[in-house]
């Protein structure tokens, strides 16, 4: 019996393996477009984490078949397995899964054209990436809460917002080298003196502090808090 337990155990362990490298390449058929490819890997990854019980894996999927009903504009079939998704993360507790899966639905309110929806939408996972100090969640919706702010017509809001997610990334020393090593290729590309070049970004830099600047002042002098979608500013 208990070597029957063994192999049982080591076998649903084997399948959640190959479930996983599945799902890995259903993630990397996305990002390159190849669809057909993505669907086929994450319904069979799908059927094997629920054959082995697998909730996470399983929410995983979901959310992966959401990511990419909403890529081809399947936007039903997208806000379907969004919702499949996110009971499951929710029973299981799983706040990072829970965030992403509602950030997904705040996108497909977006691509419907409903900024105020997507913007509370927004606000729900920024409180969730907060409450498990994500911080490159934190920079993504602020970006994602940007573009709600600008479809709403909140011009300076979206600006601010824009702001708040670079601070946020500047404080993630990976994407902070990462923007000095495309500003030193593009130097050193450039046939542009170097002072020249240190010249031209510092233009552009108080430049946009001044606007920054200047929006942060109109949103304080009409009373609006940045991160409560009002109707557009007069």
């Amino acid at each position: 019996m208990a070597a029957e337990a063994k192999r049982l155990a080591s076998s649903v362990q084997y399948m959640g393996g190959v479930a996983m490298a599945l799902h890995l390449e259903g993630s990397l058929a996305l990002q390159r477009d190849e669809h057909d490819a993505t669907r086929g890997y994450d319904d069979l990854a799908l059927a094997i984490f629920r054959t082995v019980h697998d909730r996470l894996g399983e929410a995983n999927c979901l959310r992966s078949l959401g990511d990419l009903g909403r890529h081809v504009d399947d936007l039903d079939a997208a806000r379907q397995h969004y919702n499949l998704a996110l009971v499951i993360y929710r029973d299981i507790q799983h706040r990072l899964g829970e965030a992403n899966c509602l950030q997904g639905l705040g996108l497909l309110s977006l691509a419907l054209q409903r900024p105020s929806e997507a913007f509370a939408r927004f606000q729900e996972v920024l409180r969730g990436f907060r409450d498990i100090r994500d911080l490159r969640g934190q920079e993504a919706v602020h970006g994602y809460m940007a573009r709600a702010a600008l479809a709403a017509g909140a011009g300076d809001q979206a600006l601010v917002l824009a702001e708040a997610s670079l601070e946020i990334g500047r404080t993630i020393s990976d994407a902070v080298s990462a923007k000095r090593l495309v500003l030193r290729l593009a130097r050193e590309r450039s046939s542009m003196d170097p002072e020249a070049w240190r010249a031209l970004q510092e233009q552009a830099e108080d430049s946009r502090k001044a606007a920054i600047d200047a929006a942060r002042e109109r949103l304080r002098a009409a009373d609006r808090d940045v991160y409560d979608l009002p109707s557009p500013l007069p």
